[in-house]
């Protein structure tokens, strides 16, 4: 029994999903704000051959045979098989919540862009998993625009009918100016260029935007040029993942350059307020990252529009002490559904916190700093 390599990075809705590789890491790599530039050199790009990625689609096969031949998927037929390959404990699991989770129905091909690999190689990929896997009825993957502004409709027709469903892109922002500022490397006519292509040829389009990513320089043309090209281009999904900035990248040193000044958490959600104010097309919007201030910014536009501007303005409303509060009590509650529970170094902090009374300056200072802690800890 072998394993088979797992797609640690994916989008939420796919956390669950069965996660077969394509290729490693992201064949561009470049972009400001990602923390890959600190991988070690075997986590860098790699291609996968076709062969390769079949080998794991039938080991991935053979460990849920053995999973299913200990009766219904649960803890107990879980540590059956762990306790059989315990070398295996990773695709046991994994595995196991594909069951639990999603009844075993939906796949996701990973990578950063699939679509960097020929017609023959992804139609080849779909058609075996789900030959392999009758029970999936949903395909995703990510995508890079710039390679699908490149691709002709009928290739993601192919795709299409061969079973993939969706493709997730990093939009990031819609202004040129800031796409080059953070080394994008696809523009915004390519964006709208290649989202285009994917949806004329049947698959759906998830678009991925990153509030603060103008910092306090472009803020304003960052939300309406991204509006721009989201009205233009009409994704199905338009999903929010607010800037954080990580140690040692290119924007982090930007920042302390002071090339780059970031927004304030009350201006990020400014920007927000507007970008949605401008989104006219129809499209689902949801703010389901950890990195996220305000989760509730979901719902379907232009429909739900004023439901949406008016959880950002209760918000606003606050004064600075309960923006504080707020903010402290959400990214907490980030931290417990991502961790299972406040760790420990952060229930220190949080009892030193008691120490200062909150007519003190110093108490929200400190609050201020505790949420910037723990906002370092989360997965976006």
């Amino acid at each position: 029994m072998n394993a088979f390599q797992i797609a640690t990075v994916r989008p939420p809705t796919e956390n669950f999903s069965l996660a077969i590789n394509t290729h490693s890491y992201c064949p561009w790599g470049k972009c400001a704000f990602c923390p890959g530039h600190l991988f070690e050199e075997e986590l860098q790009f790699k291609r996968r051959t076709l062969e390769e990625v079949i080998n794991d689609i039938n080991n991935a096969r053979d460990l849920n045979h053995e999973l299913l031949n200990e009766g219904p998927v649960n803890q107990a037929s879980m540590f059956k098989v762990i306790s059989k390959y315990q070398n295996l404990n990773e695709c046991v699991l994994h595995l196991a919540y594909w069951h639990l989770y999603t009844n075993a129905t939906t796949a996701f091909l990973g990578g950063a862009n699939p679509l960097l690999y020929k017609k023959e190689f992804l139609t080849g990929v779909l058609s075996y998993l789900k030959a392999t896997f009758p029970s999936i009825k949903r395909i995703t993957s990510y995508g890079r625009t710039r390679t699908a502004s490149k691709k002709k409709n009928a290739y993601f027709k192919a795709l299409h009918e061969e079973g993939l469903d969706r493709i997730h892109v990093g939009l990031e922002s819609g202004s040129d100016k800031v796409l080059e500022f953070i080394n994008k490397g696809v523009t915004s006519e390519q964006h709208i260029l290649g989202g285009s292509n994917i949806k004329q040829g049947g698959i759906s389009l998830c678009s991925y935007v990153m509030p603060g990513l103008g910092g306090k320089k472009w803020s304003e043309e960052h939300a309406l040029e991204t509006a721009r090209v989201i009205n233009e281009l009409e994704p199905d999904f338009v999903r929010l993942r607010t800037l954080e900035i990580f140690p040692k990248t290119p924007l982090h040193q930007k920042l302390w350059s002071g090339e780059f000044e970031e927004l304030k958490e009350e201006e990020v959600v400014k920007e927000e307020r507007l970008l949605v104010e401008n989104i006219e097309c129809e499209t689902t919007i949801t703010s389901d990252s950890a990195a996220n201030l305000l989760t509730d910014i979901w719902g379907d536009l232009p429909r739900d529009k004023n439901k949406i501007l008016r959880v950002i303005d209760n918000y606003l409303d606050l004064d600075s002490k309960q923006k504080i509060e707020f903010s402290l009590k959400r990214r907490g509650e980030a931290f417990s559904s991502q961790y299972g529970g406040l760790s420990s170094d952060i229930i220190e902090k949080i009892e030193k916190l008691k120490e200062f009374s909150s007519n003190n300056d110093d108490y929200y200072a400190e609050m201020a700093h505790l949420i910037r802690f723990i906002r370092a800890k989360l997965i976006p």
